[in-house]
């Protein structure tokens, strides 16, 4: 359709996206932001972007609560020649990981899937890592349910704000709202500090 341009995949769109947003209110292009922690990283698409993008990111780690997406991660950054700057932590090992001097935690639908129990878990990690800024895109556009084994739903925006973390930027992922209509995308973007 578009003879002109390569083919793009919706994971590059979507990373791209993503640092851009983190990169406007962050400043990551200029080394404000040194250590990254995804959680939920699946097979390691926004570690490949963001250390390709900025060559002043010095640590990406990932760690995702799917040991064959941790599998396929490992073999990822491997694959993308990112290793020592990426690396992935395994679930069961993440109660020995030191997160502390990480200054983002990232996390894109992926709280959205899990229980109130496993988020509060998280939580109760990124404060003891005391990590000053956390970006989260939820499933629904603007408010933040977890999936419960029942299928029920809780909003697990009170956990956010008991950590101290508050909002301090959202926008809707697709900007113009004519193609969010077409798209049928209403999610957004949602940026936190520590109090």
């Amino acid at each position: 359709m578009y003879d002109s341009f390569p083919p793009l995949s919706r994971d590059l769109l979507d990373s791209v996206n993503e640092l851009s947003f983190l990169d406007e209110h962050l400043e990551i292009s200029n080394g404000r932001i040194k250590r990254v922690l995804d959680i939920g990283a699946g097979y390691g698409r926004l570690a490949h972007r963001a250390l390709s993008a900025f060559p002043k990111l010095d640590h990406f780690y990932c760690t995702d609560g799917v040991a064959t997406s941790t599998f396929l991660c490992d073999y990822y950054l491997d694959y993308r020649q990112l290793k020592p700057r990426a690396s992935t932590i395994a679930l069961d090992e993440i109660d020995q990981f030191d997160g502390s001097g990480i200054d983002l935690a990232i996390n894109v639908h992926s709280f959205s899937e899990m229980t109130l129990g496993a988020i509060e878990g998280w939580f109760n990690r990124l404060e003891k890592w005391n990590i000053p800024y956390l970006f989260i895109i939820p499933n629904d556009p603007t408010s933040f349910m977890s999936i419960e084994k029942n299928h029920e739903r809780q909003d697990f925006l009170p956990i956010i704000e008991h950590a101290g973390y508050r909002e301090i930027a959202r926008r809707p992922i697709i900007e113009n709202p004519d193609i969010r209509r077409y798209t049928g995308n209403s999610d957004h973007f949602f940026l936190f500090a520590k109090n």
